[in-house]
């Protein structure tokens, strides 16, 4: 009874329907998440591919928040296959669909999604497509800003053990994946940060973070790229429930960046995907997970 957009309808969505009205109808009819959930992302696999330029922007836009809305739909069902694992499988669908369509271009979304996601041998394919454009030096930047993103992004919501011990499985998994499908990076000293900040985490060592990220200074410098420190020390922040050192004096665009990956899938205001708000990834919302006893 749920309709599907259209595949041979290449209009932006917000010229024929509303996709998030979709989601409104989910939530109002309130049907079984084994129905719902195959449906929803039924119309997320119906999404356009590749569109002309001018019209891109404002279907991905759209896309994007149908997503959102999904997402916090998922979020407040009931049954045990609702909540995460509910929300990482329309990620995951969104993340595959942007990375089909758009390539490169939109990896920066996608790799958003596949990070709140549980696929990790499909961002690691996106991974590898991404370093096989780029030059062969460049390979370990992209596994480890997919990895160090995964761990970035909030475990759930605020202390729920499971949720962060099931993110730092992803991103255990995802490194894992990365190095099967760019296996020349291996050895890199970056890639060597991001498995002992991962084994870090997973013994909530305040201790052993801080002598890795002082230890790696050099090479994270050295990758030239802001978002890696960034990452780490939001990673931190997210796992451990310390300030991190290094996220909040950032500014402007990188330090909003920075906020959204700390930030969980937002369960309030579902109505905001509908109303005009640019909700494009529906991370509102706060707060950090802190497990049992951290190191100190």
């Amino acid at each position: 009874p749920y309709p599907k957009l259209p595949t041979n309808d290449h209009r932006p969505p917000c010229a024929r329907v509303r996709p998030p009205l979709h989601v409104q109808a989910f939530t109002a009819d309130q049907p079984p998440i084994d129905i719902a959930l195959p449906a929803l992302l039924s119309i997320i696999d119906s999404m356009p591919g590749s569109l002309p330029a001018a019209t891109e922007d404002a279907l991905v836009d759209e896309e994007a928040r149908l997503v959102s809305a999904a997402v916090k739909w998922a979020h407040r069902c009931g049954g045990p296959s609702a909540g995460p694992p509910a929300a990482a499988a329309l990620h995951d669908a969104y993340a595959g669909h942007l990375w089909r369509a758009y390539g490169w271009r939109r990896m920066g979304l996608a790799s958003s999604h596949f990070a709140r996601g549980a696929d990790a041998g499909a961002f690691a394919a996106a991974v590898a497509g991404c370093a096989a454009a780029a030059p062969e030096a460049e390979a370990p930047l992209f596994v480890a800003r997919a990895v160090l993103q995964t761990l970035a992004a909030a475990p759930g919501a605020s202390g729920a053990p499971n949720a962060s011990r099931a993110r730092l499985a992803h991103a255990r998994a995802t490194l894992a994946a990365c190095t099967a499908a760019v296996p020349h990076v291996a050895g890199s000293p970056l890639l060597h940060f991001c498995d002992l900040l991962l084994a870090a985490l997973e013994r909530r060592s305040r201790r052993l973070v801080a002598l890795l990220r002082q230890h790696y200074a050099a090479a994270l410098a050295a990758a030239a790229d802001p978002l890696l420190p960034a990452y780490a020390a939001q990673a931190e922040k997210a796992h451990l429930g310390t300030p991190g050192g290094g996220v909040g004096g950032l500014g402007g665009l990188l330090g909003g960046l920075l906020q959204s990956l700390g930030e969980v899938d937002d369960l309030d205001d579902f109505d905001d995907c509908s109303d005009g708000d640019n909700d494009r990834d529906g991370y509102g919302g706060g707060g950090s997970c802190v497990l049992d006893r951290v190191d100190d």
